[in-house]
């Protein structure tokens, strides 16, 4: 399958119509089979420390230190994580020459920047009431509990009545 991949900074215009060029997101764009995929590597950079014209490099580099998150980061790490993105795309598209989704490519990308860590182990039993009960239990002020609860019991009653009436 024929992909392409492109890393550079992002380039939005301002309100007066110049192009911005400080502290800029980095993104990925890969595009196969008639879709699109926008990837934030998650480091943001001024636009005179990017060059996306390297001679003998495949992958585009930081020639300057960019941020993450408000922290200052060096552009050997900017580029390690560049070309780490890029190596997976690759290898990803060559392991699923025919069956290839945005969300599977996601996760890839997503379980190698770090940004997977932070992700909510959801229950089996992710039904509405049973998250909404742990909700209740754990977020809401002891003061609003009894009103919320009083909202729950109205939800669930009107579930029931509604599944009654579907049959």
């Amino acid at each position: 399958m024929k992909f392409n991949v492109k890393i550079a900074p992002e380039r939005r215009k301002d309100k007066e119509g110049a192009i911005i060029g400080k502290n800029v997101p980095i993104f990925v764009d890969i595009r196969f089979a008639g879709n699109r995929l926008a990837y934030f590597t998650g480091y943001r950079i001024d636009t005179d420390n990017f060059d996306t014209d390297i001679e003998g490099e495949e992958t585009p580099q930081a020639i300057g230190d960019g941020t993450e998150g408000g922290k200052i980061v060096k552009s050997k790490v900017i580029n390690k994580r560049l070309k780490g993105i890029n190596t997976r795309v690759n290898t990803y598209f060559e392991d699923n020459p025919r069956e290839v989704s945005k969300k599977d490519l996601k996760k890839v990308l997503d379980i190698f920047c770090g940004k997977h860590i932070n992700e909510v182990n959801i229950d089996d039993d992710n039904s509405f009431f049973v998250m909404f009960t742990k909700y209740i239990e754990n977020e809401v002020s002891v003061k609003s509990k009894r009103n919320v609860k009083t909202v729950f019991n109205n939800w669930q009653q009107y579930e029931l009545k509604r599944k009654v009436s579907e049959k």
